[in-house]
């Protein structure tokens, strides 16, 4: 049932982005009209900011919709390879897909799944993926920017800047937030030492850089 509703839906961004053409006389060169492929994807990139919007609020619903975005899209990319190879899909509805809003949606995906682990965990590891694939969501963005579409004699482009805020902010926010410390782990020199022994501690690290108290047999320390 989905895949006929994405068939029939590459069938109206065709038919809807393709000049009518009269059946008898001179053919006259008639405008394009992508207003079709335009509002649709259009749709497509506030679906993309409000997944990130969620993602940036900690809300498992953003990588939902990302999801959901990316399967809907790849059975639209199925169906253009499937005309693609008979000859009869438009050249603009291949343009916008695959390379861009495509590729966007399966980083998205990534970009959610890592960030929400990051919230889950603070795993500052994570940081160097996130902000790598944020960057190259970047990219693509600039490539949906360079995309122009017309409406008659009207250019339509993209407007990403909600996308772009959404990226931005989440560079920022792995950028700013200090991980949280949870666990300690120390070693110590000698686990069985003597009557006044000396035996070190180390391995251990502290939230920001703070000091530690250690109780040891009603002794006390701050390493």
């Amino acid at each position: 049932m989905k895949g006929t509703t994405v068939a029939a839906l590459l069938i109206v961004l065709i038919i809807g982005s393709s000049p009518f053409i009269a059946a008898r006389g001179v053919q006259k060169p008639v405008p394009p009209r992508d207003e079709f492929l335009y509002t649709y994807f259009s749709q497509v990139l506030e679906r993309f900011g409000d997944s990130l919007k969620y993602t940036l609020n900690g809300d498992p619903y953003g990588l939902t919709l990302a999801n959901t975005t990316l399967y809907e899209l790849d059975l639209l990319r199925e169906e253009i390879i499937y005309y693609q190879s008979r000859g009869g899909v438009n050249g603009k509805a291949s343009e916008v897909l695959p390379p861009p809003f495509y590729s966007f949606s399966r980083n998205l995906v990534i970009l959610d799944e890592l960030m929400l682990e990051y919230y889950n965990t603070s795993d500052p590891a994570l940081v160097v993926g996130i902000r790598n694939t944020a960057r190259d969501m970047e990219s693509i963005l600039r490539e949906i920017e360079n995309i122009t579409l017309l409406n008659g004699d009207e250019v339509l482009r993209f407007d990403t800047r909600k996308v772009d805020s959404y990226l931005r902010r989440v560079i920022e926010t792995v950028s700013s937030r200090k991980p949280r410390i949870t666990n300690l782990t120390l070693s110590v020199t000698d686990n069985r030492p003597i009557l006044n022994e000396t035996v070190t501690f180390f391995g251990g690290a502290t939230p920001e850089n703070g000091t530690l108290t250690l109780i040891i047999a009603g002794g006390r320390t701050s390493p």
